[in-house]
């Protein structure tokens, strides 16, 4: 695991960092990185982190800001049943894991679904 030098990001400034991410390099589906540098939605989260798309920031407070990132993309997708399971309950990274990787998934989808809910954050006042 990679420990980040920065200052542990909000979740809304992780979403717009992991917008920024998939902007800038490009959006993958299939495994957390290509090649050539494209990424996964949670691919995306872990670079935003300050870490590498394959690892976890080792430093707590960055983990613990990247689950709570995890949780907040994968709660509307359970509630809108976007993302079911017949096993039974599904962790948040394996949620965007199914999600990210849908055969109709388009960047715009998920680049929208961070957009939603860093907004929602914002509006019920949990930006911080």
């Amino acid at each position: 695991m990679t420990t980040p030098s920065t200052t542990p990001p909000t979740v809304v400034g992780l979403l717009h960092a992991a917008r920024a991410e998939l902007v800038e390099h490009g959006w993958y589906q299939g495994d957390l990185v290509s090649d050539t540098g494209c990424l996964c939605l949670i691919g995306a989260l872990r670079r935003a982190a300050g870490c590498s798309p394959l690892e976890e920031p080792s430093d707590p407070a960055h983990l613990h800001v990247l689950w709570d990132a995890e949780r907040e993309l994968a709660r509307p997708l359970q509630l809108t049943g976007a993302v079911t399971s017949l096993s039974g309950r599904l962790e948040p990274i394996e949620v965007l894991a199914i999600w990210n990787d849908q055969p109709d998934r388009h960047l715009a989808h998920v680049i929208a679904h961070l957009d939603a809910v860093a907004d929602d954050l914002t509006t019920a006042g949990r930006a911080a």
